[in-house]
């Protein structure tokens, strides 16, 4: 178990919530940095793990909710200097699948670079995971991006 940092890159106004409806965060990049200071101080702090939010932010990725856009994870990885583990927010959320199948999420969320999925508990799991690895024998997701991501989950379940 470990204290997860969120969400990433702060979420400051939302019209509705991503849970429930599909919203995004107008918010501009200038004030979504000033923002971002809790999360510089909680990395410098040793935060193992950070979530990305569930909605798309328009200043950087208009598209795809942070925890599918490479550009948000890009951000906190390069900008932030972050290289933890990144939990993605429920995938099956609206603002986040956007009319998407969970698998498709999935792929895209691990492909921008989360390491962790959210994803509600049920008898789809086994489909969700079946799904993954044959993204990655179709070559929708690399072998290396999802060891990556295993080995990130694997540092912090074992404490290292």
């Amino acid at each position: 178990m470990s204290a997860v940092t969120k969400h990433f890159p702060g979420f400051n106004h939302l019209d509705a919530d991503p849970a429930l409806v599909d919203v995004s965060l107008h918010t501009p990049l200038d004030r979504i940095l000033k923002n971002a200071l809790p999360f510089t101080a909680a990395i410098e702090a040793g935060t193992k793990a950070i979530m990305t939010g569930p909605a798309p932010v328009v200043a950087l990725d208009a598209e795809n909710a942070a925890s599918t856009s490479p550009a948000v994870i890009g951000l906190l990885r390069e900008r932030f200097g972050f290289g933890g583990l990144i939990v993605s927010d429920d995938l099956d959320a609206p603002a986040t699948i956007r009319g998407k199948s969970l698998l498709q999420t999935a792929t895209a969320a691990l492909n921008a670079g989360a390491d962790l999925l959210l994803v509600g508990g049920g008898p789809h799991l086994d489909a969700l995971c079946e799904g993954v690895a044959a993204a990655v024998r179709a070559g929708d997701l690399s072998a290396e991006r999802l060891s990556e991501a295993a080995s990130r989950v694997r540092k912090i379940v074992g404490g290292a």
